[in-house]
């Protein structure tokens, strides 16, 4: 039966003489010398492992940890191994892994958690600052946002910029635009079609230019849905020609001197309006039935 081999063990300590003795012979040059003392940090650490630290070298590092993370650059935290590379040069053997350990146990989070938090507060802190001096009739929008927040060196997507506003119950821009009061708009709208040119009347899209023009920024559609709100006609219909005041009294002729048993309708109506020479249809006369308060056929029949 062939025997096992049996490995000799070596203590810690003599592998780490067996390191400082080839480090003090090893003339290879500056950074070879560095990786080798970078060897000692971890056969140092390994020793203390092995050992088992105090309970008062384990309480010293916990303070000498915290006080580490407290003089981090915030904008750079530190990570395990660099932790562990400042114990050591207190004199303070442990491994990245047990300075993971004692971060647990204090309740600190790790280096990308920190980092983190550093930057979305201070994303937060630029994004409330941008809000709050935005132009409110012009709100920036969350790519507007980012492309500030990417100026002060804070590279963010939109969406994160979106999860930030949402946090600090800021309103997207379009709810954070402010608009005018409808009553005023419904009045300035009323006084444009009031002084308007009755032979050449606003349309909508001009309407929209003299509201854009004192400062009210609306479409075409949105004026035309305040127009028919307060009963406006279209300028089509508000358009007067020359014969206009004739076709009236014309119109209103006709309905006085109709048979009341038999009344005409609009389009009859509007055949003798044509036959008096004048251009007429019968939507207009019923436009200016309505404008007399003349009713229908139906109610102007007498039995």
């Amino acid at each position: 039966m062939s025997k096992k081999k049996r490995h000799t063990k070596i203590s810690g300590r003599d592998a780490e003489l067996a390191f400082l003795a080839l480090l003090e012979h090893c003339d290879e040059g500056a950074q070879l010398r560095q990786r080798m003392a970078m060897e000692q940090v971890k056969i140092q650490s390994f020793v203390h492992r092995r050992a088992g630290m105090s309970s008062d070298e384990r309480q010293r590092a916990k303070e000498l940890v915290v006080e580490i993370v407290e003089r981090e650059d915030k904008t750079a935290p530190l990570t395990d191994d660099q932790i562990s590379d400042m114990l050591f040069e207190q004199n303070l053997g442990v491994t990245s892994w047990t300075a993971r350990k004692l971060r647990l146990e204090l309740g600190i989070p790790n280096s990308a958690a920190r980092n983190e938090r550093i930057r979305k507060n201070e994303a937060m802190r630029v994004i409330a600052a941008l809000v709050d001096a935005e132009d409110k009739k012009e709100p920036a929008s969350d790519d507007a946002l980012r492309a500030k927040l990417l100026e002060t060196g804070i590279s963010v997507a939109r969406r994160t910029v979106a999860k930030y506003r949402r946090a600090m119950g800021i309103p997207s821009s379009h709810q954070r635009r402010e608009h005018p009061d409808l009553a005023h708009i419904l009045e300035l709208v009323k006084c444009i079609v009031e002084e308007e040119d009755k032979k050449k009347p606003a349309s909508d899209d001009a309407l929209g230019a003299k509201l854009m023009e004192t400062g009210i920024p609306v479409v075409r559609r949105t004026v035309a849905k305040y127009r028919r709100a307060m009963g406006i006609p279209s300028s089509h219909q508000r358009r007067e020609s020359p014969d206009s005041a004739h076709i009236r009294e014309l119109v209103k002729c006709i309905v006085e001197e109709e048979d009341r048993c038999d009344p005409l309708t609009s389009p009859q109506i509007a055949a003798l309006v044509k036959s008096e020479g004048y251009r007429c249809t019968w939507t207009q006369v019923k436009r200016v039935l309505i404008e007399l308060g003349i009713p229908a056929p139906f109610y102007r029949k007498r039995g």
